[in-house]
């Protein structure tokens, strides 16, 4: 899931970014993001929440990574703020 360079939140779905809709964002917003993963399926939906609003449809089924080879389980979390802004992350948690 990114913040991407033309001002929209977007996923990954296999070999590229999409969204179902354009979801613009802004900064000094809060996002709450959800995501809802089928590791068997190899797919992932996700939803986006700003702060005060009303939750979102990123994308849904969305395709696993073509690089991302068998995975049989998710066993590492991370963030890249690739950009000369800031990013926080917080009450990151699983619920199986």
């Amino acid at each position: 899931v990114r913040f991407n360079t033309i001002g929209i939140i977007d996923a990954r779905n296999g070999a590229a970014y999409e969204a179902a809709s354009a979801i613009p964002f802004a900064a000094a917003v809060k996002y709450s993001f959800r995501l809802v993963v089928n590791v068997p399926a190899r797919t992932y939906s996700v939803y986006v929440t700003p702060a005060g609003g009303a939750e979102l449809t990123v994308g849904t089924n969305f395709a696993f990574r073509t690089t991302a080879g068998a995975v049989t389980n998710l066993n590492n979390w991370g963030a890249i703020d690739d950009t000369e802004g800031s990013a926080t992350v917080c009450n990151f948690k699983v619920v199986p």
